[in-house]
């Protein structure tokens, strides 16, 4: 038997030599093609257009939507195969896709895009957050929308309700610390007029309560975060907060026609000259 195969081998090796077999290429199906109008559609990574889910470089996707489709023949005779070729658009905008809404971008989208640098037209918005028509919504890594949460917007920060779209001037609890969001979607920092009482908000956007020093003065801030000011006693001490900024004062001042003393820290010390308590002034020493 192994005498048969080895003969047999020796053969066909004579035959190719002398060109008595000759392999008969098979030909390829024809591509698929880009409809003449509308998005172009994304070649895969081997350069070849699919429909459906296409996916490109450093996991990203596109989506190619059938238009069309023609039948051709390649090959003659016996040997004739019939292929389907289909016109393909790429996705762009929103997209139901197996019952799950997808976002494929636009060119005028790019300059709105958040978060993710890879991105590009007719990619599927995911781990960016993108603003479309003046509404910002994040998309996590499948695409889809993302929980709600906090996400990094360039150099600022902004908050995503459970449906995925950024929340604007709301109020944020979060770990027991209070955040405010502006009209523009951004977290606010620094000191922020809301609802005609002036808040301080660090850096870290949380609101700040109690004694705040900042740009060299001292502020007293209620426990909702507001900010004081006129007369405050705590721990059995008089403080004076100017009215006019809500700075706390030190030295001698002139309050409501009387002179009152106070000491570095703030403290009331003594009561220079005395004029009597008027109703703008009723929590006065």
């Amino acid at each position: 038997m192994k005498k048969l195969f080895k003969l047999a081998t020796l053969i066909l090796v004579v035959a190719m030599l002398a060109g008595l077999l000759i392999p008969v290429a098979t030909a390829s199906a024809p591509p698929n093609e880009a409809a003449e109008t509308g998005p172009a559609p994304l070649p895969n990574a081997g350069g070849n257009l699919v429909a459906g889910w296409v996916r490109l470089a450093n996991d990203n996707w596109a989506y190619n939507i059938v238009t069309g489709s023609r039948v051709e023949t390649v090959g003659e005779g016996d040997d004739a195969v019939r292929h389907v070729v289909l016109t393909l658009r790429g996705a762009r905008g929103w997209n139901t896709i197996d019952g799950v809404a997808y976002y494929f971008l636009n060119p005028a989208d790019l300059a709105n895009v958040y978060g993710n640098d890879d991105l590009q037209e007719g990619y599927m918005a995911r781990n960016a957050s993108v603003r479309l028509d003046g509404v910002v919504f994040r998309f996590g890594g499948g695409g889809t929308i993302a929980d709600g949460g906090w996400t990094r917007i360039g150099s600022d920060w902004a908050y995503f309700g459970a449906n995925g779209v950024q929340v604007a001037n709301r109020w944020i609890l979060d770990n027991g610390s209070w955040y405010r969001i502006g009209a523009n979607g951004l977290m606010l920092t620094g000191w922020e007029n809301i609802d005609s009482h002036w808040y301080f908000f660090n850096s870290n956007g949380v609101m700040q309560t109690g004694w705040l020093r900042t740009g060299g003065e001292w502020y007293l801030l209620h426990a909702e975060g507001h900010l004081q000011v006129g007369w405050h006693i705590l721990d059995g001490y008089w403080y004076w907060m100017d009215p006019a900024n809500g700075v706390m004062q030190t030295g001698p001042r002139l309050i409501g026609g009387t002179t009152f003393r106070f000491n570095s820290n703030g403290q009331l010390q003594e009561t220079v000259q005395a004029a009597p308590a008027t109703p703008d002034q009723p929590n006065r020493p």
